[in-house]
């Protein structure tokens, strides 16, 4: 699996936008919606590997 450097950034900037709107602002839904696309994220990085595997 190779982790692309651009999308780790992004990863990571949404990580810490998640922080700071769910402890910091009490901004629960922008906070998930942060979340939500790491996990994004993640899907997008390993799902071609799952695809080539078959």
């Amino acid at each position: 699996m190779t982790w692309d450097p651009v999308l780790l950034s992004l990863a990571a900037f949404l990580a810490v936008c998640a922080i700071y709107l769910l402890f910091l602002r009490n901004a629960v839904m922008w906070g998930f919606l942060c979340i939500l696309g790491i996990v994004a994220l993640f899907v997008v990085m390993v799902s071609p590997d799952m695809l080539n595997n078959r």
